[in-house]
């Protein structure tokens, strides 16, 4: 398939999971990794990273191996990759924290850009999506004040309220494949992708 983004320069992952990541890539033939790409994030957490423009993603004081993960303690941030087992963290720290720093790096001067950018999110856990997303939106606006950009906004069907209207957030319902598996379901995501303007 060719891809077109013509609507903007770059589509970019909010998480909450390697889900977006997965199928940008996919279909968008992007290849530039960005700082949110393969974290499990929650939404407050996603909100203070935002707000600190990364700067605490990956501290080795603030990390503490959690119900089978390696967590921030401050912001919730899994990091699923970088430490998969609950063995020799030292070394899984100094393998990824330059790769991670660079990263967050890259996040600031994206932020720091006049660039055209559709975010794109799956909601996590919090009670209220609308409340999240319109927060979400605002803490984008202020840290990124040069971009225009889009929100694009996924909530499970079950969740999905076809009565919420916000000009400024494409809110729509992200499907998930029977059973489920982490890559989600192609054709789901190759339509909400088209409806919010990234594919041609």
């Amino acid at each position: 398939m060719e891809a077109s983004a013509s609507r903007f320069d770059q589509v970019v992952s909010l998480g909450c999971s390697c889900q977006p990541a997965y199928q940008i890539r996919r279909l968008l033939s992007q290849e530039e990794a960005q700082v949110f790409d393969w974290l499990i994030t929650e939404d407050g957490g996603l909100i203070h990273l935002i707000e600190g423009g990364a700067s605490d993603l990956f501290e080795r004081d603030d990390l503490k191996w959690i119900d089978g993960a390696m967590r921030s303690q401050r912001h919730g941030t899994r990091f699923l990759h970088e430490c998969p087992t609950e063995g020799d963290f030292e070394t899984a720290y100094d393998a990824h924290r330059d790769r991670l720093g660079a990263l967050a790096a890259r996040w600031r001067s994206l932020m720091a850009s006049d660039a055209r950018i559709l975010f794109v999110r799956v909601h996590a856990w919090d009670a209220d999506p609308r409340r999240t997303a319109a927060r979400l939106y605002a803490t984008l606006e202020q840290a990124g004040p040069r971009l225009k950009f889009d929100l694009l906004y996924l909530t499970p069907p079950y969740v999905f309220d076809p009565l919420w209207s916000d000009a400024s957030i494409i809110h729509r319902p992200i499907f998930q494949p029977e059973p489920y598996t982490w890559r989600g379901d192609d054709a789901a995501w190759e339509e909400v992708l088209r409806e919010a303007g990234a594919l041609g």
